[in-house]
């Protein structure tokens, strides 16, 4: 249920594993929030066109023994950030060494050892956040509260906040201010939140940034490709009215046209859509009755103007960044 991007990644694993897939998309066009508009003379992403850790990407085609290179193309954004001071100043953040250690000594030779140390530690984090946590799967509460993996959580030091922290490394306000600022992508203060979300400029400067050829639509694209070349469907403008459930199990859908039986029922509707609308007993609910999705509190997301231009503007490159 659902052609978003994880319901179309799920589709491609299991149909790479020789099961028979269908996916249905109540939406004329596949992609979910992975989507775009199109007009005359311009196409926009409705989401960010700009993404990191490409492998990501690529691992799905890998896991289908499939060569990603034949689907898509990734292209390196550089500068990876373009910034942009309220007192007018502008400076350029590259994965070059070259380029960005001079940068940095332009404004202090402390600075510049104090960024470059700051990667370095937090690059350590990363490492561990990706092997213990990003990585693994917690299915019960002992998966995590274990000895093993509270050992690793501690080694994460993240209780001060992200100003506080990148403090410590950068005496210089402005280019504390280009590293806070990522914590604010998942709607956290960096005067407030946990430092964990360091990781986002870290992983950036490291890996670098990245754009598909064509739009992050093409992914879509891509994936709805190998669907079909693995001998999958998909059908469009098909509503899911209700999964089916006997015994505590999932057994199949109905939609607006027909019921349908399978052995895995996979759904990648939005948790509290789905709860409220495709469970239709309240015994399969759980928790999470009609009452308690409502009084949840919701995070606001980005907000993004589509702007269609004449002109070149000089002073943009591909990713810009203006802080007040």
């Amino acid at each position: 249920m659902g052609a978003g991007v994880g319901g179309l990644a799920t589709a491609v694993r299991l149909l790479s594993k020789g099961y028979s897939v269908k996916v249905y998309e109540k939406e004329q066009n596949i992609g979910g929030k992975v989507n775009q508009i199109e007009t005359d003379n311009f196409k926009f992403d409705l989401t960010a066109s700009i993404l990191m850790t490409p492998e990501v990407y690529k691992e799905v085609f890998e896991y289908a023994d499939k060569d990603y290179r034949d689907y898509l193309e990734f292209l390196s954004v550089d500068p990876i950030y373009r910034v942009n001071y309220s007192d007018g100043t502008r400076r350029d953040f590259s994965t070059d060494i070259t380029k960005l250690s001079e940068n940095l000594e332009s404004i202090s030779i402390d600075d510049c050892h104090g960024y470059l140390r700051f990667l370095g530690d937090v690059y350590k984090k990363y490492q561990i956040a990706n092997n213990f946590f990003l990585q693994r799967t917690f299915r019960t509460p002992l998966d995590f509260f274990n000895p093993k993996i509270l050992s690793q959580a501690l080694r994460l030091r993240t209780l001060s906040n992200s100003y506080r922290f990148i403090s410590k490394y950068i005496e210089d306000e402005n280019l504390r201010k280009f590293l806070c600022f990522q914590s604010l992508y998942v709607g956290i203060s960096p005067y407030n939140g946990p430092n964990i979300y360091t990781l986002v400029p870290t992983i950036s400067q490291i890996y670098g940034l990245w754009y598909l050829k064509g739009g992050m639509y093409s992914y879509i694209k891509a994936l709805e490709r190998l669907i079909f070349e693995l001998g999958g469907t998909i059908e469009n403008n098909t509503n899911v009215e209700e999964i089916l459930i006997s015994e505590g199990k999932a057994i199949g859908v109905k939609t607006n046209t027909n019921k349908q039986y399978g052995d895995i029922i996979i759904c990648n509707a939005d948790f509290p859509y789905a709860m409220n609308e495709l469970i239709k007993d309240n015994r399969w609910k759980g928790k999470y009755s009609s009452k308690k999705i409502s009084e949840m509190k919701y995070s606001c997301s980005t907000f993004i103007i589509y702007l269609g231009l004449k002109k070149k503007y000089p002073d943009l490159t591909v990713h810009n960044m203006y802080l007040g």
